[in-house]
C-alpha cells in the first residue's frame, strides 16, 4: 500500500463537516500521488489537524485557504467502493488550530460512567472580600509591655500666641539699699500747698503774768520752796553730701522738755540744707529730734538742742546744768 493510499484512508476515517459530503463516496485524491478521473466533478477542501474537512469548494481550489497546519486535497464524486486498508500507523499530533466558531447546543447524550479524580486545577483569582462580621467582645487586656526607648528630641515648635496676663503675685521682699545717685538740681520754688489740717497741742508756755492776790487763807505749815532753773542741752554730728541724718538731744531723767531747736556749726555757714522734723517726739518727753538733709556738695555739720527745766528742793545739793544764754537764738525748722 502506498503513502497516498494510506493517508486517503485516514482522511476518510474522520467525519465530514460539510453535509454535500456526508454521503459522498471518496474514491481517489489528487495530489500526493492519487490520480482523478477526468469526466467526474473536482472538489477540493482542507483537512485539519482533527481530520475535519473544511473549506470544500468545487473546483481545483478550496473555499478558503488552507491553514498552515491543514492539508489541501482533491476528491471525486463517485467511483466503486474499495477494499478496506490496512490501518495506518498513528501520526504526530499536530499543532493545535484556532478555535472555531461554537456551534448549536446539540441534544444532550447519554450520561457515561464517571471518570477518574482528576487533578486539582489551579486556585481561582481572589474573590471580593466579604462583609464585616458582628464586632467580638473584647479579649482580656495583656500584661504591660517595656516601655519603649525615648524618641530623639523635636525641633521647637512655632511661637504661640501670648497668653492672658495672670494674677499679680505678691510683692517680693525689700530690696537692699541701692546707690545714692548724683544731686539733681534744685526745682523751681512750687506754688504754696493748701493750708494742713490743726496739728496737735504745743508744750505749756512760760507761766503768765501774777494775778492779784487774793484773799488771804489760813496759815499752814511752812514748806520749802522749790528752786526752778533751766538748762540746755546740745549734740552735734555730721552729714555728708546728699544724705539725711536724724540726732536728737535728750533731758536728764526726771527733768522736762520745755522747747528745742537746731543750728549750723559756724563753719558751715552758707551751706544748702533742708530740715525734714524739728520738734518733740509725742506729746509728753525728754527728748529733741532735728531731721536734716544736705543740698549741698561737701558735708555740713549741725547742733540738735533741748531746753529742760529742772526742779529741785531748796535743801538738794545737785548742780544746776549750764544756764542758757541770752545772746544765742534756737534754729527753727527751714530751708536754707
Amino acid at each position: 500500500m502506498n503513502e497516498s493510499t494510506s493517508r486517503s484512508r485516514r482522511l476518510l476515517g474522520g467525519r465530514l463537516s460539510t453535509p454535500l459530503l456526508a454521503t459522498a463516496v471518496v474514491i481517489g485524491l489528487v495530489g500526493g500521488g492519487a490520480t482523478v478521473a477526468a469526466d467526474d466533478t473536482i472538489y477540493s477542501g482542507c483537512i485539519d489537524p482533527e481530520a475535519n474537512l473544511v473549506n470544500v469548494a468545487i473546483g481545483t481550489e478550496p473555499a478558503a485557504e488552507c491553514t498552515i497546519d491543514s492539508t489541501q486535497i482533491q476528491f471525486n464524486e463517485t467511483g466503486p467502493q474499495g477494499p478496506a486498508g490496512d490501518t495506518g500507523d498513528t501520526g504526530a499530533k499536530g499543532a493545535a488550530g484556532p478555535a472555531g466558531e461554537a456551534g448549536a447546543q446539540g441534544a444532550e447524550g447519554p450520561h457515561g460512567p464517571p471518570g477518574e479524580m482528576g487533578e486539582p486545577g489551579a486556585d481561582g483569582p481572589m474573590g471580593e472580600p466579604g462583609a464585616d462580621g458582628p464586632m467580638g467582645e473584647p479579649g482580656a487586656d495583656g500584661p504591660m509591655g517595656e516601655p519603649g526607648a525615648g524618641g530623639p528630641q523635636g525641633p521647637p515648635g512655632p511661637m504661640g500666641e501670648p497668653g492672658a496676663d495672670g494674677p499679680q503675685g505678691p510683692p517680693g521682699p525689700m530690696g537692699e539699699q541701692g546707690i545714692q545717685g548724683p544731686q539733681g538740681d534744685p526745682g523751681e520754688m512750687g506754688e504754696p500747698g493748701a493750708e494742713g489740717p490743726q496739728g496737735p497741742a504745743g508744750e505749756k508756755g512760760e507761766p503768765g503774768p501774777e494775778g492779784p492776790q487774793g484773799p488771804p487763807g489760813e496759815k499752814g505749815d511752812p514748806a520749802p520752796e522749790p528752786v526752778l532753773s533751766y538748762y540746755r542741752v546740745e549734740t552735734e554730728r555730721g552729714v555728708k553730701p546728699g544724705r539725711m541724718k536724724s540726732l536728737k538731744a535728750s533731758c536728764n531723767e526726771g527733768d522736762i522738755l520745755t522747747g528745742g531747736g537746731y543750728a549750723i556749726s559756724k563753719t558751715f555757714k552758707g551751706h544748702r540744707y533742708r530740715v525734714n522734723s524739728n520738734g518733740p517726739r509725742g506729746d509728753i518727753g525728754s527728748d529733741w529730734y532735728v531731721r536734716l538733709e544736705n543740698l549741698d556738695n561737701s558735708e555740713i555739720r549741725f547742733v540738735a538742742k533741748a531746753i529742760c527745766l529742772h526742779v529741785e528742793q531748796q535743801d538738794s545739793d545737785a548742780t544746776l546744768a549750764e544756764p542758757i544764754p541770752d545772746d544765742e537764738s534756737l534754729g527753727a525748722p527751714d530751708e536754707k
